[in-house]
């Protein structure tokens, strides 16, 4: 039960409750959450909470990388950190299969808004296209931000559209609009190029 809250929701009430009770639980608790998936999908926050390393560099990012697949977690992907920019924040992403370890970064351009539900549309969108790619991390990951961008800004303009109507400014507004970009998830071209690194 607590595995699937963890990876799900994404507040800083969340990580104050992960604090709390990793603390309170101790290592076997943190030990179990991260060793039993096989494709594990973090901001940073979390890992930090979760590997006890503090991350405020990229070489940290991918420190914390390297302990989750020291736990036999084979996909590793820190979906966004602070380690980018004021336009981009960072993703990082890290596999091994067959003996072979890819490592890559993307840059993913920030918004002037808060957004729900953008950590659960990663996720989803990131499984489903590794498992339609056969694992192809690069691709997937491409894949998966085009999409989610394009699923952003036709958010953000229909929140201006509303705004213009003279709908008050609420959480409705920003609401994802994920069936109005059907054609986004299912066919997506990519613009942004994850970078290999070694």
């Amino acid at each position: 039960m607590f595995k699937f809250v963890i990876q799900s929701w994404e507040t800083m009430d969340t990580c104050m409750f992960l604090k709390s009770f990793c603390q309170f639980t101790g290592t076997l608790y943190s030990h179990w959450l991260i060793s039993s998936p096989q494709i594990n999908m973090k901001w940073s926050s979390k890992t930090q909470l979760l590997t006890g390393k503090k991350i405020s560099s990229v070489k940290d990012a991918w420190d914390a990388i390297g302990i989750f697949h020291d736990m036999k977690i084979n996909t590793v992907v820190l979906s966004s950190t602070e380690l980018g920019t004021e336009q981009f924040l960072l993703g990082l992403a890290s596999s091994i299969a067959g003996g072979k370890k890819t490592k890559l970064s993307i840059k993913i351009p920030r918004f002037s808004a808060s957004f729900t539900g953008t950590g659960d549309l990663f996720a989803a969108l990131l499984l489903s296209w590794m498992f339609r790619t056969e694992n192809d991390l690069k691709l997937s990951l491409e894949r998966t931000i085009f999409t989610l961008q394009a699923v952003l800004k036709r958010t953000l303009r229909r929140a201006a559209e509303l705004a213009k109507l003279g709908h008050p400014d609420t959480a409705a507004r920003l609401e994802l609009q994920l069936i109005q970009s059907k054609a986004d998830i299912e066919n997506p071209t990519p613009s942004i190029t994850a970078v290999a690194h070694s």
